[in-house]
């Protein structure tokens, strides 16, 4: 046979696999990559991705800058052009001034902090169980390092240590003080506190540099504390490691302050919102927060209510510093991001993919640099610790059985929804990224790597419909392999559950779309969903399992009973 109908490949046959990527060429979003061609040829059965599906499932940046060019300096002429130049070159006259002055006289910011303060702090203050070694430490040393993790009340439990000692007055140093000019800032009695000193590995805190700083405060009767993250960077010094209070003993030290004679804190504390806050294993910051409105609770639904509403704005405000403070880097957003889609699963997953995030979100933001992943990093509990989480070593099923595996979950359940809501809607700058990773994630061959990729676009899904179809879901819909159409049918299904607006509508129009591809994806999340859902969507569905012209029967399994195609699995179906 010749001509233009040799070229059509019969009405029954598989969709040919097409010419794949050229060399140096991005396969097109969505589209299956040469493993996916090949192996892919037939859809899982239903009842087991449906298994798999809900197995695992989860609960819930440089300022202006001069541009140089031969003498060029920002656009104006400076020096001579042209040949070489020895020596100084003066252009008109020159005048010189000599100060002399102390080394490092550069003014630097530091001042008393007021005692009303002070004394307001100290009345709601909660020691907490390292505060007895810490003061003791400070009080015979004279000089405490004071190292924790962020956000757990360092600098207040710093003043506290200074203020419980007594001394007459306490100065806030400049927190631009480099280690090796700290004692020349010692300069007056009474107490000092150096507020979170950055250090790094060019700008280490040494021990000679407490050394020096011990003998100054010893002249001028002071002492000091440095409040620092934890870091490795501390070289011959033993920090005190801080540990802050619960925040039941915070938010007991401000109901104390704030309702001497208001009854019973044991009953306030027994509200159920109060007992889900706390729970949650909240910042000092934040529980001192929930206290003053615990503090103004008179029994009303209304205040109740304000309260169960407190721990959802709690969240949403974390989650909008973690994304926004530009102090945090972007591997550190690339793991939050990473455990919100991971959370309650192996920690290993979580890491190894919030580094392949972090890759994408290098691309986006300097792409004329290749994307660098430190091969050793923080250790697991400082990540946990930074991204309020806790792990735990579980069993998890697996196809082989169940195997024990280290697991790692955010503390507060609505994190992760709030997370991604967060960095889907609020930050369009990050999507690409995103939907770059997502889809890499979709294409694992791991079901649980799969499964999350789904939900997480699901959730993405409540939050923006539109967006999350036209970069994920109806990619993967109409895609000429089958995994990925399975991708977008779980994804549709959990969004259902989710309580995403007009899904249902969708699944509904899609039975009778003129692409092969969605009106499967739409079937297939039909029988996913269990109970399916109510309505004309499952009727037409049932309606196209039993098309009849481009329906066709293939044969079941021994003693099954044969079952008809729907007409979107059929290859011969108009790509639309």
């Amino acid at each position: 046979m010749t001509g233009p109908e040799a070229a059509q490949p019969p009405h029954d046959a598989p969709p040919a696999a097409g010419p794949g990527p050229g060399p140096g060429q991005r396969p097109a979003p969505g589209a299956p990559g040469p493993e996916e061609e090949r192996t892919e040829e037939l859809p899982q059965e239903a009842r087991a991705a449906q298994r798999e599906l809900f197995a695992h499932t989860p609960g819930f940046i440089l300022g202006d800058s001069a541009a140089f060019g031969g003498s060029l300096v920002g656009g104006a002429q400076h020096g001579v052009s042209g040949g070489r130049v020895d020596g100084d070159v003066y252009l008109g006259g020159r005048t010189e001034h000599h100060y002399h002055g102390p080394a490092d006289a550069a003014a630097h910011a530091t001042g008393e902090i007021p005692r009303a303060f002070l004394e307001t702090l100290a009345a709601v203050f909660a020691d907490g169980p390292a505060f007895a070694d810490a003061l003791r430490r400070l009080r015979e040393e004279r000089i405490l390092v004071l190292s924790g993790a962020h956000a757990t009340g360092r600098y207040a439990a710093a003043l506290m240590l200074l203020h419980r000692l007594g001394v007459p007055a306490v100065h806030a140093l400049d927190p631009e003080t480099t280690p090796g000019a700290l004692a020349g800032r010692l300069t007056r009695p009474g107490g000092h506190v150096l507020r979170d000193l950055p250090l790094s590995r060019n700008r280490p805190l040494r021990d000679t540099h407490l050394y020096a700083a011990r003998e100054q405060l010893e002249k001028c009767d002071g002492h000091l504390v440095v409040t620092v993250e934890n870091s490795p960077h501390l070289p011959g010094v033993t920090p005190c490691a801080w540990t802050p209070p619960g925040a039941e003993d915070v938010v007991r030290a401000h109901l104390a302050r704030r309702r001497p004679g208001g009854g019973d804190p044991e009953r306030l504390l027994a509200l159920p919102p109060v007992a889900e806050f706390l729970a949650a294993g909240r910042h000092p910051a934040e529980a001192a927060a929930f206290a003053e409105a615990l503090a103004a609770y008179d029994g009303s639904e209304q205040a109740l209510a304000r309260l169960t509403d407190f721990g959802q704005a709690a969240v949403e405000k974390q989650c909008r510093d973690w994304l926004g403070d530009p102090a945090t880097g972007l591997r550190d957003k690339a793991f939050l991001i990473s455990l919100a889609v991971f959370d309650q699963a192996p920690y290993v997953l979580a890491a190894e993919l919030a580094d392949l995030l972090y890759v994408h979100f290098q691309e986006l933001q300097h792409p004329e640099q290749p994307p660098e992943i430190p091969v050793f990093g923080p250790a697991a509990a400082d990540r946990l610790a930074f991204a309020r989480a806790v792990g735990e070593v579980r069993g998890e099923a697996t196809e082989w059985g169940t195997v024990t595996q280290f697991t790692a979950g955010f503390l507060e359940e609505r994190t992760p929804r709030v997370l991604l809501t967060e960095v889907w809607t609020r930050h369009p700058s990050a999507r690409p990224a995103l939907v770059e990773w997502i889809r890499g994630l979709a294409r694992d061959g791991r079901p649980l790597v799969r499964t999350r990729a789904a939900a997480a676009t699901a959730l993405l899904a409540a939050a923006d419909l539109p967006s999350t179809m036209a970069h994920l879901v109806d990619p993967w819909a109409t895609s000429r392999a089958y995994g990925p159409r399975v991708t977008a049918a779980n994804t549709l299904t959990l969004a259902q559950l989710l309580g995403a607006p007009v899904v249902l509508r969708l699944l509904t129009q899609w039975c009778s779309d003129g692409h092969g591809g969605r009106r499967w994806t739409a079937i297939r999340a039909f029988r996913t969903a269990r109970p399916a859902p109510p309505g004309p969507g499952r009727a037409r569905a049932r309606r196209a399992r039993r098309a009849g012209p481009r329906g066709r029967r293939r044969p079941g399994r021994a003693g099954e009973p044969h079952r008809v195609t729907p007409p979107c699995c059929c290859p011969a179906a108009p790509a639309g």
